[in-house]
């Protein structure tokens, strides 16, 4: 893959993966990479209702991560004369994801990294997700009240929840 010129990092670049979409751009030093779910219901059931953990780490995310993770890694390598910081946000599974791309890449790259997630599950037993919390220290979780559906399953096999996870309301 090609460095992003200064008129290409403009716009976001995007790709499409089975069960979400990552769309990517760099401004300022800082590489964005968002991660959102997919419109297809059938492939949002095929990532989200694999709860068994590999490592600690949903089976179904980290799959996910598996897929796109030598494609993000290219566009890193490309890139890291002109990425200083590397922002990642996550839209309800691509959230989950995100938390795995994360806790992977950050064993593998120099420049720091922050994540804020949207209505995301977690991926990560309790072990996981402290290693998460020690890896990446800016990290931000917001939840629009009470998901039943993301909270009450995940709690039920074992899945560990950030400590900073936040409310939010559209005002």
């Amino acid at each position: 893959m090609d460095p992003l010129t200064a008129s290409s990092a403009k716009k976001f670049h995007s790709l499409n993966m089975k069960g979400f979409d990552i769309k990517y751009r760099i401004l300022k030093k800082t590489l964005f990479i968002e991660f959102h779910p997919t419109e297809n219901l059938l492939d949002w059931l095929n990532v989200r209702l694999k709860y068994k953990k590999r490592n600690g780490v949903h089976l179904g995310y980290l799959r996910s991560y598996f897929s796109c993770a030598n494609k993000l890694e290219k566009i890193i390598e490309t890139n890291s004369n002109a990425i200083c910081t590397i922002e990642v946000i996550g839209f309800g599974i691509g959230g989950a994801i995100a938390q795995v791309f994360c806790l992977f890449m950050s064993k593998h790259i120099k420049q720091p990294i922050k994540i804020i997630t949207y209505d995301s599950p977690t991926p990560f037993n309790q072990v996981k997700r402290e290693e998460f919390d020690t890896l990446i220290s800016i990290q931000e979780h917001y939840i629009f009240g009470f998901d039943l559906i993301g909270t009450l399953p995940i709690r039920l096999f074992g899945y560990a929840f950030p400590k900073n996870q936040r409310d939010y309301r559209i005002v």
